[in-house]
């Protein structure tokens, strides 16, 4: 034990779990462990061989830095003042910063085991089942091999019970030919032989291992990427999970615990249900790894903090690991255009620009695939459909409306002698062929005979950039610089596609796993080893090579395909292609929910579906899911989108629900998932579960339903979203107007949305920065906004007030206020002389808006002084207009409202002209005959006539 580290030596065999132990020539015996522990209960554990293949592949050694960060994880000093040793075992007792957690760390070495324990509540415990075994065929090699000591092996037996396709897929071989005969001693002699032959050869050297874990938690989540169900489901009786982002977490109802695998081979999971007697229905998780060292993090939480709750716990313990993403740009949380078509040019950006400005759809960014480039070469443009002039004239046009662009640079290089980016890495590689700097330079890829691997991708023959070489980060990043991607600006964004790497001409269209990285020490590595990594490599690059071209500046937009730990520091996602149908809804909520609760959290997928005919049906439900989505690749006919993390509902009867999400603490979203349709009649099915202890407000209608946490199935039709808003929030909202990006939209004012509880309260935020530089995280130059309300105040506290960002926002207003409770169904403020600027309201650290609203409608703003209120000389809000109704309550009174028979009827008049106003824009829109004036005319009426019941 020195400083924070624990090393000792494992001893593995047949019978690992006894005191005796039966070496097998299977297994490796000798294994290194290193156990560290960090601030916050965080366990790190690396398992290496020791003696035969000391050499494993250990990712976070060569990941340059990008699956994690070291820095991060602060050590907890000398581990001899935390921990106690008693014969095989080490008990260490360590308390988190803030004393919600008390971690307690029982590491035994025969046989070896690692217990987790948090608050007293027993939460993992490692190779429970004795399962952890390091494949060691190089032991067979130095056999005298006889049919007595093969059959002696611990582990013979085991061969009796594998089917013939697995013993073939093993060996190369089938048993049928030797044991039909009845010649066991020729079965195993080919069998040493086949291991002799493979190990002597160019193929890889077998060198998987197998560990396991088990879980106090019932419901496991995670291994995000998958198109079954959020929740995690056994797998006695179907294929393990395959997955590429090595993360499970556990929740119940006291404390939630999870795993990081740090390996980037191939790897295969099963979820068993342990017999258990008790009812906790305990899990065990069997890991099967291809090849490398085993190394994992154990993080986890059993608090009882109503604010910092177990979830949101492990959830800061996962980013202090993998790292915490950077704010986007604000743009990229806007809508996203993007189609494939085979033909495109500046011309075409102009008139797509053009086309969604006259039909007043809102769209931030124009996406380019690779038709654009040079006969698929990527960072060129093609010189006939995207000159110079044509080029300069599309960004100007794009510009002008706040609008950016996406392009695409994949991580296969078109074979080329004339293309420069192909001819100045094999330049690169000529001239460093030794070192440079002390570090080797490699650019591609190699094969197995070390020359660089071709082969086939949308160029055709194709070469792959090798991201897991220093030299080979530099040289990706430096094309970003303006000199060499020449025709683009600060507006041009990236998208990392195919990044697997996919392979078109391999067996299972991905790389092949014995080609070879080589290292920045020189080192080689098989692909197998690095696969799951590589496009978080590449993603590393990309952004530093956009952050090198604006000196750092402004914040860089990637879009990427494939991911690992420490993608979100570098890129949003998406899901992949998709198919056009109904089933691929809810798929598409799945995935996203696994992957923000892995650490992903700006994510997205292709809308209504990359292949395939949508339906109107179709479209409908999928646009009005997606526009929740953090991001969302196509457009909708939406005024406001909110920056979003999904996540589900962690009540205890609400743990299983995946067919709903919620955005922050606020939202609650329904979506549309399968279609009804009876006669001419369309709706749609949902299912509805809100959360008891709030009422909760439809955000369309503004109707209250008091939450029970009873799942309900509903049917919407098309104008209804299923989304629902705490009592108990205020949601700010931007004041558009006619901006139709986000950009151009900034200095639009701002309205206050007040959903009030049980108790007439309510409480939001408001966050404000630049939108597009760092300096909200180097120089905490942002604002933050508490508002309240309660006892008819509504107070306004600030946070932060950095003097840039004060000085930049100075001129955002507040025009509106609208206020939702039990009692009153809508009242609207509108602020007098322009609005109330933030400026004037952050002049002092609390400003109240003090409101008579229940006895007299008047709302005055009082200014804090002393302790003493203060009014203005002014009342800067007016009375609420006559088009706006105060729709009052008796709470004794058996109706919820109480209307006059002539205020009934003016209310069913209003809903059918409604109807038909939705019914005459939704033709100029499907027919795109636009008269502008009617057309604004007829959206004004419309918002004034839809807060009338």
């Amino acid at each position: 034990m020195v400083g924070n580290q624990i090393t000792g030596n494992l001893y593995l065999g047949c019978s690992a779990g006894s005191k005796s132990r039966s070496q097998s020539y299977y297994i490796a015996e000798h294994l290194l462990l290193k156990v560290q522990i960090y601030e916050n209960g965080i366990l790190r554990v690396n398992i290496d061989e020791k003696l035969v293949n000391p050499q494993r592949f250990k990712l976070t050694d060569y990941d340059l830095g990008a699956s994690h960060v070291e820095e991060q994880l602060i050590s907890i000093g000398n581990l001899q003042d935390y921990s106690v040793r008693e014969d095989e075992k080490i008990f260490i007792s360590y308390n988190s910063k803030d004393k919600l957690d008390t971690y307690q760390y029982t590491i035994q070495f025969s046989p070896f085991r690692i217990e987790q324990r948090i608050n007293d509540i027993t939460t993992i415990i490692v190779n429970d089942k004795d399962t952890l075994m390091f494949e060691s065929f190089e032991e067979l090699l130095k056999l005298d091999t006889t049919k007595d000591k093969i059959n002696e092996d611990c582990l013979a037996y085991l061969k009796s019970e594998v089917d013939n396709q697995t013993l073939e897929y093993l060996f190369g071989l089938n048993q049928r030919i030797y044991l039909g005969d009845g010649n066991s001693m020729l079965l195993e002699n080919s069998m040493v032989k086949q291991i002799r032959q493979t190990q002597t050869s160019n193929y890889l050297k077998r060198e998987g291992f197998v560990i396991g874990f088990k879980v106090f938690s019932k419901d496991l989540f995670g291994l995000p990427e998958r198109s079954s169900q959020f929740l995690l489901e056994n797998t006695d009786d179907q294929e393990p999970y395959r997955f590429s982002l090595p993360y499970i977490t556990g929740h119940s109802k006291d404390h939630d615990e999870s795993i990081m695998l740090y390996n980037a081979a191939e790897t295969w999971i099963d979820i068993l249900e342990l017999d258990e007697t008790d009812s906790s229905k305990n899990k065990y998780i069997n890991v099967i790894t291809e090849s490398g060292q085993l190394e994992f993090f154990l993080i986890g939480s059993a608090s009882k903090d109503r604010i910092h709750t177990p979830p949101k716990r492990v959830s800061n313990l996962l980013a202090t690991i993998a790292g915490y993403p950077n704010l986007p740009p604000r743009f990229s949380i806007g809508f996203h255009y993007s189609k494939w078509e085979k033909e495109t040019s500046a011309y075409r950006l102009v008139e797509y620009n053009q086309k969604f400005e006259n039909a007043g759809i809102p769209v931030d960014v124009l996406w380019l695939d690779i038709p654009h480039t040079n006969g698929n070469r990527y960072f060129t443009f093609n010189p006939f459909t995207f000159s110079q002039q044509d080029l300069h004239k599309a960004v100007q046009s794009l510009n002008s409306k706040g609008r950016k662009i996406v392009v695409i640079t994949d991580p296969h290089i078109k074979v080329d002698r004339d293309y420069s980016i192909y001819k100045d890495g094999l330049q690169i590689e000529r001239d460093n062929n030794i070192c440079k700097n002390d570090k080797i330079a490699n650019i591609f890829i190699k094969d197995p005979q070390h020359y660089n691997f071709r082969g086939d991708c949308w160029p055709g023959q194709s070469s792959w950039i090798d991201y897991f070489n220093p030299t080979a980060q530099e040289y990706w990043s430096s094309l970003y610089d303006y000199s060499k991607f020449k025709g683009t600006t600060s507006m041009f964004h990236i998208w990392n596609d195919m990044n697997e790497p996919s392979v078109f001409n391999t067996e299972e269209t991905v790389m092949p796993k014995q080609n070879l990285h080589v290292l920045g020490d020189g080192r080689i590595v098989p692909h197998r080893d690095t696969h799951n990594a590589y496009g978080l490599l590449m993603t590393k690059a990309t952004y530093q090579g956009l952050l090198d071209r604006d000196d750092s500046m402004l914040r860089p937009f990637i879009l990427t395909r494939s991911s690992f730990f420490g993608t979100q520091k570098y890129a949003a996602k998406w899901t992949g292609d998709n198919r056009a149908n109904q089933a691929e809804v809810g798929v598409s909520l799945n995935q996203l929910l696994s992957l923000g609760i892995s650490g992903m959290p700006f994510v997205g997928s292709d809308v209504p579906g990359f292949a395939g005919n949508p339906s109107q049906e179709l479209f409908i439900m999928y646009y009005q899911i997606a526009a929740w989505y953090p991001f969302f690749r196509e457009s909708d006919k939406r005024c406001h989108k909110y920056k979003i993390q999904p996540h589900s509902i962690f009540d205890e009867k609400l743990i299983e629900t995946e067919d709903s999400f919620m955005i922050g603490e606020d939202f609650v979203i329904f979506p549309k998932l399968q279609s009804l349709q009876s006669g001419m009649s369309i709706g749609y099915f949902a299912s509805q579960t809100l959360p008891q202890g709030n009422i909760w407000y439809d955000y369309e209608t503004k109707e209250i339903t008091e939450g029970d946490s009873k799942q309900k199935d509903i049917i919407l039709d098309d104008n209804q979203r299923g989304a629902y808003v705490r009592g108990g929030s205020i949601i700010p909202i931007k004041l558009h107007g006619r901006s139709q990006s986000l950009t151009l939209a900034e200095d639009k004012p701002l309205r206050l949305d007040l959903y009030l509880d049980k108790n007439n309260e309510a409480q939001g935020k408001l966050y404000l920065d630049d939108g597009i530089s760092f300096r909200y995280k180097k120089n905490d130059q942002f604002v933050l906004i508490h508002f309240r309300f309660e006892n008819d105040v509504l107070t306004f506290k600030l946070d932060n007030s950095a003097t840039d960002i004060t000085d930049k926002f100075k001129c955002l207003k507040i025009k509106e206020i609208n206020l939702y409770s039990k009692y009153i169904r809508y009242i609207s403020f509108d602020v007098v002389a322009d609005g109330v600027s933030l400026d004037y309201l952050i002049q002092d650290q609390i400003v109240k808006v003090k409101s008579k609203i229940l006895q007299q409608n008047k709302v005055y703003i009082n200014q804090q002084q002393q302790s003493d209120e203060v009014e203005l000389d002014h009342q800067i809000f007016q009375e609420p207009s006559q088009q706006w109704k105060q729709i009052t309550s008796n709470p004794n009174s058996d109706s919820a409202y109480n209307d006059s028979q002539e205020q009934t009827e003016e209310k069913i008049n209003l809903a059918f002209e409604l109807k038909n106003l939705n019914l005459k824009i939704a033709d100029m829109i499907k027919l795109q005959r636009y008269d502008e004036d009617e057309y604004v005319k007829l959206l004004e009426f419309k918002r004034c006539v839809s807060y009338v019941e």
